[in-house]
């Protein structure tokens, strides 16, 4: 998690109050350091092609480079809503800076002590994944989730969850205390997976997690049953 900050160019999800982030941290031999670098680099991309977002790779030269760094490179992706680039990742050798003030060091071949090199970068941006998600997968009929997460959670399986609907209800008739509120949760929730679980019997589905349908789909699957029995 890291402390985002403030501007006329941070606004939205561009730069929240703070966000969360898969940070990469590896402790390398020397002669591998770079090797290790190019590694984290080719992570980072294989990601970005697989969500096929469209972005660019910035090799930074020695003016924008951080005090602490020895070589980053800068992972962005275009904004269509703003017309312009987004910092969405930085991965950065920092050699023996880091190692230094760590004491983190190592006997080489020849018995002597050597300092590690230190690598670090952040595997995305998430709100920054999403924003370039919503704004590059715009279609007419909505947003098209990208081809490579259809397949996890909520994306294969968007129906809400009976969570949802019993505390909307318990808090919309004023249950809002904690005690009760615990109770009468985990009895509607039994009750919500009962009926799943009846359903699913009825009509010969997968036992599986709750989901909600509507009273047209139920017609349509007992109508396609009677018609395959007949």
């Amino acid at each position: 998690r890291e402390a985002g900050s403030y501007g006329a160019h941070v606004r939205g999800l561009n730069r929240l109050h703070q966000f969360d982030k898969v940070e990469i941290l590896r402790v390398e031999h020397p002669s591998k350091s770079y090797e290790a670098l190019d590694g984290m680099v080719a992570h980072v991309k294989s990601i970005l092609e697989e969500l096929k977002l469209p972005y660019r790779i910035l090799r930074l030269c020695g003016g924008d480079l951080g005090f602490t760094s020895a070589l980053t490179y800068d992972f962005e992706v275009f904004s269509t809503a703003q017309d312009r680039w987004l910092e969405i990742s930085s991965i950065s050798n920092f050699e023996t800076f880091q190692a230094n003030r760590l004491k983190l060091r190592f006997k080489n071949a020849e018995g002597k002590n050597e300092l590690a090199h230190t690598l670090n970068g952040s595997s995305l941006a998430l709100p920054r994944v999403l924003a370039g998600i919503l704004e590059n997968y715009q279609t007419e009929a909505g947003i098209v989730i990208p081809e490579v997460l259809q397949g996890l959670g909520k994306v294969k399986n968007p129906w809400p969850n009976v969570d949802a609907h019993s505390g909307a209800i318990l808090v919309h008739y004023g249950l809002k205390e904690f005690g009760y509120y615990t109770v009468l949760f985990g009895v509607s929730r039994a009750l919500g997976v009962l009926a799943a679980s009846c359903w699913s019997r009825a009509m010969g589905l997968p036992l599986e997690r709750p989901k909600s349908v509507t009273s047209d789909w139920l017609k349509q699957v007992i109508a396609d049953k009677l018609a395959a029995e007949a």
